[in-house]
């Protein structure tokens, strides 16, 4: 609007020069140029659909916590914490008293000053505002401010690994939500108001467009492209062929091996791997159920994958046998243990060692006891390569005559399971996923929060209960590694394939940064630039 105005006024004093009769012309000054080293408009690209601009909306929650609204902490590119609202912070000894420091110029993006009273406020309401996830304040017992910038939250029981549960949980301004009566119909702008680089401008659902603008006075200066488009697609294939269009910067999310190809026959287009802070695909034991309870059977299926064929199918070259302390290459505190075998012939001989043998000639393998057996792997419906890994999985565990069938539920209904009503359960993990509980797994292994595998026995117990006490970095790490050792012994859960994050991206920008899952995170959209 004001550039039209400009052009308006120049206009004028041209005509009225003219009809003055007037010779000489007036001095027009040149329009403002583009700063060299900011980006006008950047474009991702998404499979994942947001459906309302709220923070109970599960696909903008991930975005907002990207673009708009700050945790104390967050989860750094290789895994370890990074300062984000809290410039600092102390624990007790006892790993009950948390101390937080938070920046004294941060502020939201209507201006007013980020505080200890929005920490608390938050914390306090997370339950009543996002209900699925009481689970990060359940264990607060009070919460201090003693002051502007301090916050002092006291635990009902220790928890060493508080900050990385807590990535997800982001700070909300009281002043803005404190009235908020209906949370779920409270969306757009207002709701949106956060303390982080960018501010929600737009949402278009019928377009599949999400818009945000550069937070001009973000407190961390300035970030580099003044606008961020969001567009969402119906598939993997239209999304990547928005790539090659043209039409999107990059996909908000790391991709398959097999568009490679496609991809890298574009000039302007590159490929960034690096390895994955998550588990790409796992088979979790519940192991309360028999014959999961036995280590002899998870290890007997173990042997019947070939891992091998898995990275041939899945990731082509760009992965690699996955381990047997089930923790991945890419993610902090990662331990070398041995890799998966694939050894049909132990197979085979340890399950006749239990006593699994196939007693009526149709090629499968009975109980001990004689009983008919008929293993169930739950999984997601909504992830096509789970179901060409289903395939694969069905050969091999037939090979040793181990009958499968499989369970396919959408993933509203996979985010409801736990462990508990599952005989096994087929999921990809993401670094949040294994940061969980006490960290390195405890979350999906124990009998808590998710507790995919049940493991209740004593040497997991203590190596937990350790890991959540330990405060100090050197310690937990040991501890991380015993627990990856503990993993190869006994084998809870199986990898069934590693692949590495395969991320796309224009070569026309420099300083992209690919994360522990993509280049969408907080340190590509503050340190783009042209190349």
């Amino acid at each position: 609007m004001k550039k039209a105005h400009s052009f308006l006024v120049v206009l004028v004093l041209l005509l009225s020069t003219a009809f003055s009769g007037c010779t000489s012309q007036p001095m027009v000054a040149p329009p403002p140029q583009q700063d060299e080293n900011r980006i006008a408009k950047m474009t991702f690209g998404a499979v994942a659909t947001v459906e309302n601009t709220n923070i109970n909306d599960a696909q903008y929650d991930r975005l907002i916590r990207v673009f708009c609204l700050q945790g104390l902490a967050r989860i750094g590119p290789s895994g370890a914490l990074e300062q984000e609202l809290a410039k600092s912070w102390q624990v007790s000894s006892d790993l009950k008293k948390w101390k937080f420091q938070l920046f004294d110029n941060a502020t939201w993006s209507d201006g007013k000053p980020v505080t200890s009273s929005d920490v608390k406020f938050t914390l306090e309401n997370l339950a009543k505002f996002t209900p699925h996830k009481m689970l990060y304040t359940e264990d607060i017992e009070s919460i201090e401010t003693p002051n502007a910038n301090t916050v002092i939250i006291n635990l009902k029981k220790p928890d060493a690994n508080l900050l990385y549960t807590w990535d997800v949980v982001k700070m909300l301004p009281e002043h803005v939500y404190k009235g908020v009566q209906n949370i779920s119909s409270f969306n757009g702008k207002e709701a949106s108001i956060g303390s982080g680089p960018y501010i929600f401008e737009k949402f278009d659902k019928n377009a599949g467009l999400l818009v945000f603008k550069a937070n001009e006075n973000y407190w961390e200066g300035k970030p580099p492209v003044d606008v961020i488009e969001y567009r969402m697609y119906k598939n993997t294939d239209t999304l990547l062929q928005a790539l090659l269009k043209g039409e999107i910067d990059a996909p908000a999310s790391t991709i398959s091996y097999y568009y490679v190809p496609k991809i890298l026959q574009k000039e302007e287009l590159g490929i960034m791997t690096a390895k994955n802070g998550g588990v790409s695909l796992a088979i979790y034991f519940n192991v309360e159920k028999p014959p999961y309870d036995s280590k002899v059977f998870r290890e007997a299926m173990s042997y019947a994958i070939d891992y091998n064929e898995m990275m041939k199918l899945f990731t082509a070259g760009y992965g690699s046998i996955p381990p047997a302390g089930w923790i991945p290459e890419g993610l902090y505190g990662y331990v070398e243990t041995q890799p998966l075998a694939y050894d049909v012939n132990k197979s085979k001989a340890l399950l006749d060692s239990m006593g699994m043998v196939d007693l009526d000639g149709d090629g499968f393998r009975e109980m001990p006891d004689g009983t008919k057996f008929q293993g169930e792997i739950t999984a997601r419906s909504d992830i096509a390569d789970h179901a060409r890994a289903a395939e694969m999985l069905k050969k091999y565990f037939n090979a040793v005559g181990i009958d499968i069938k499989f369970k396919w539920v959408d993933l509203a209904t996979f985010d409801a399971l736990t462990g508990a009503t599952e005989e096994m359960i087929l999921s990809p993990t993401s670094y949040f996923g294994i940061s969980m509980g006490a960290g390195y797994g405890t979350g999906l292994v124990g009998t808590g929060e998710y507790g995919w595998c049940m493991l209740n026995e004593t040497t997991y117990n203590s190596l937990a209960d350790q890991l959540s006490m330990a405060g100090d970095e050197d310690t937990r790490l040991k501890l991380g590694g015993d627990l990856q050792r503990y993993y190869a012994d006994n084998l809870p859960m199986i990898t069934v394939y590693s692949m590495d994050l395969i991320q796309p991206y224009n070569k026309k920008y420099a300083g992209w940064v690919v994360g522990l899952s993509s280049v969408l995170n907080h340190h590509t959209i503050m340190e783009l630039k042209p190349a």
